[in-house]
């Protein structure tokens, strides 16, 4: 088996870093499409432009990371620390977020577009001009969050805190599906309970989820 000298030496090399510290690493406009980071240490690291499409990011600390312009699509996030990242016009394109901190996160003009975010934290999170077209959200936490001219088509909210969260849109409940949500006022918003079988909604996209697993496993 290789050895090398430095973790960034061997993410180069293998395209995998599992368990490595890649602290303050300068990763910026790299191509690690379909890397394996799994519980890799990337606090504060320089992956502006990075390319980290259909990666598997389970366990990452990302932590004050700058990810501005990073493309992320497909990728896999479990149980991650993003706090306080710069993620300003990512693109998460159905990439599944699941059991995420993303808590004062700067996601301005992000792309999650027909993402799945489940369990994730972003209060107080910038989400101004993000889009969420066809976004799944369940059980996200947005409270106090700014969500000034995000783009809403679609977009299915399940148990969403919006709690003081700053939505200036006057569609956005016309835009998007509600179910349990408690709005910026406090008041819940089920309005979309008659118009979905939810536990259908939630068996399709577990199913999904475990297609694409699958599809990633063999490639």
């Amino acid at each position: 088996m290789a050895e090398y000298k430095t973790p960034l030496e061997q993410l180069k090399a293998t395209n995998a870093c599992i368990n490595c510290d890649l602290r303050g690493a300068d990763l910026e406009d790299a191509n690690h499409e379909g890397a394996d980071l799994t519980n890799a240490n990337l606090a504060g690291a320089n992956l502006a432009g990075i390319n980290l499409s259909g990666a598997n990011l389970e366990g990452a600390n990302l932590t004050g990371a700058d990810l501005s312009e990073s493309k992320l699509k497909g990728a896999r996030l479990t149980k991650c620390n993003l706090e306080r990242a710069n993620l300003r016009d990512a693109d998460f394109l159905e990439a599944r977020l699941v059991d995420i901190n993303l808590t004062k996160a700067d996601l301005e003009s992000i792309s999650f577009e027909k993402a799945s975010l489940i369990r994730v934290t972003l209060m107080g999170a910038n989400l101004t001009n993000a889009n969420l077209s066809g976004t799944f959200l369940k059980e996200v936490d947005l409270k106090e969050a700014e969500l000034r001219s995000a783009i809403s088509q679609r977009t299915i909210l399940w148990e969403v805190n919006l709690i003081d969260a700053n939505i200036t849109d006057k569609d956005f409940s016309n835009n998007v599906f509600l179910y349990k949500t408690v709005m910026p006022d406090g008041k819940i918003d089920n309005s979309s309970c008659h118009e979905f079988d939810w536990m259908e909604v939630e068996m399709n996209r577990k199913q999904k989820n475990k297609a694409d697993e699958e599809k990633q496993k063999q490639s």
